[in-house]
Order: C-alpha cells, then structure tokens, then sequence
C-alpha cells in the first residue's frame, strides 16, 4: 500500500519527500476536506520539489489533450502514477469543491508539474443540474449494479459530470484527474461510492478518492454504522481491482486502521490527523509520519490498467 501525505506548508511537502512518502498532496484543510491549494501555494511546492517544472526533461507520459467525452474508456490512455520526478515522490493538488465553482464559467486549473489533481464532488445534488439523487451505497449490493444508461446519459451530458469531464480535458499535459466520492455522501449531498465506482467503470477513470467531507465527525471506518467497516471496505476494493480502479481511502484514518488497510491489499491510503501534532490544521510530527510511512515500506502495489506488479520504491537517503 502507497501512503499518501497531505501538506499545507512547503516545509511540510519537503519533510515527506525527505522521509519517503510516496504521495504528496497539497491542500489547504482549513477550508475543508479538499480545501483548494493556492496558485501561490502550487508553486512553492513546485520550486521546493521540482525546482523550475518547466525545465524539468521528464517528457508526459501520454497526450492528455485529445480526450473524448463521449467514449472515454476505448479512446483515451490515462497517465500512470509511475513519472519520475526528482523527489521520488507523486504530487496531487486539492482544488477543493466542484460545487463551490458551478455553476460559475470555469473550474480551477493547476499549474504545470502535479501529476494528479482532485476535485471534491459534496453538493453536486444541490447543483442545477444536477441529476436526481441515487441510492447510497447502503442501500445496493456491494457490487455496483450496471449504470442506469438514462441516468448516466443525462448526468453526462447535463450534470455536473460534463464540467468534471471538460475539466479534465484543461489539466496539463502529465496531469491525471482523480474523481472524488465521500463516505458521507447523504450527509454532504455528494458522489456516493457506488455511483462513482460506476462512473470509473463506465468511463475508464482510472483512480477514485474515497474520502470524508465532515473531518468534525467520525472517521471513515465509523461512517457506516448499519455495517461492519471489515466486512465492507474490503469488498469495496475488490470491486475497484476487477474493474480495473487505484482506490485511495482517506478520512481521519488511525495507525491501526492503516495497517488493516494494508492487510486488505488497498492501493492508497491519505493521511493528515494521524501525523500531525494536534490537529489536522497544524504542524506535521516527524516521528508520525515516519511511522505511517514505515508500514508501506519495502513493497507497495502498483496496479496498472487491471494487472498487479510489486515494485521497489526508491527512498532517498
């Protein structure tokens, strides 16, 4: 399993490159679950980590540009997360919500040099366009049931999946979207995890964010409480490794969670108040985070387009 640091400080994105973090995210938790990072914050962490993005020689793993929205999983290719960079690490940037933007023009962008970028999807159901609620993932079998091809027709060409979808086409070259469901959809009004386990399978996405929106509240393995969290979680990621999903789990996950995460083969999993001094707005703990980092040490999984390799993860010293 890929552990996933979440940063809100350039010293902060430096210490988990230094430690070994596969992933580092950037994000600003004091608006939210994926509270947008700054412009100026993005480039910071650029300069600290990259140095200039611009000169960097690491060609795009695909043509990010020509992306089809109506036939997405025969006609596009997604990146990997494998682009090497000079920190050994992957970057990802919150852009906070896609409700906060709608129905505005434009969806933020972010600069060049992060590999993934992550929209939030709580409130989409208050959204104008946005297609009448679908059950939560309580109330359907474990394994999605085939798309409803009228729903899905109109959330697409209607719903505020078409902006998410034009909005990928922007990001830059090297730039991998990351559609975004939360445990406590009902309670956000957002993409439940059945429905988006179902959009990823319809329109090849080849990663999903399963996160909670309320960080006041319980965390993820306590959200469902009419389920026993070690009976669902791992048939969830069953169901995202036979369709061919990366699924990162988030939401005040706990050292022990993380190693049960780990037992159950999950490809990701984000931390923020599990490594930082008191909470989730503050400073980082060394010593934390190394511990969180240690548990995916030497091996982690990699799955790519449905086949499964373990590979050696480059640490620096």
């Amino acid at each position: 399993m890929q552990i996933l640091v979440s940063v809100n400080q350039t010293s902060q994105a430096i210490l988990a490159s230094q430690l070994g973090a596969q992933w580092i995210d950037i994000k600003d938790p004091s608006q939210g679950s994926l509270g947008a990072a700054s412009q100026e914050f993005q480039q910071q962490v650029l300069l600290a980590l990259l140095g200039d993005p611009a000169k960097q020689e690491n060609a795009p793993l695909n043509d990010c540009k020509n992306r089809q929205t109506a036939h997405i999983k025969s006609e596009k290719t997604w990146p990997n997360q494998s682009r090497p960079n000079t920190t050994n690490s992957i970057l990802s940037v919150a852009l906070g919500e896609i409700s906060d933007y709608l129905p505005g023009p434009r969806l933020p962008i972010p600069l060049p040099g992060f590999h993934f970028a992550k929209l939030g999807t709580a409130g989409i159901k208050r959204l104008e366009l946005a297609t009448p609620a679908t059950p939560s993932l309580l109330e359907k079998t474990i394994q999605p049931a085939s798309p409803d091809p009228e729903s899905l027709t109109a959330e697409v060409k209607h719903g505020w999946f078409q902006h998410w979808i034009e909005w990928s086409k922007n990001l830059p070259d090297g730039c991998t979207p990351v559609l975004v469901a939360y445990a406590d959809a009902d309670h956000c009004q957002g993409l439940s995890i059945c429905r988006a386990l179902q959009l990823c399978r319809q329109f090849g996405l080849p990663y999903l964010l399963v996160d909670t929106f309320d960080k006041n509240a319980v965390g993820l393995f306590h959200v469902f409480p009419q389920r026993d969290a070690c009976d669902w979680i791992p048939q969830i990621i069953q169901t995202a490794k036979d369709q061919g999903t990366r699924l990162a789990w988030a939401g005040k996950l706990t050292l022990s969670q993380l190693q049960q995460l780990t037992q159950w083969d999950a490809d990701i999993a984000g931390v923020r108040s599990a490594i930082c001094t008191e909470n989730r707005t503050g400073e980082i703990s060394p010593e934390k985070l190394a511990q969180v980092i240690q548990l995916s040490q030497p091996l982690s999984r990699v799955t790519n387009g449905g086949s499964k390799a373990l590979i050696q993860h480059e640490v620096p010293r």
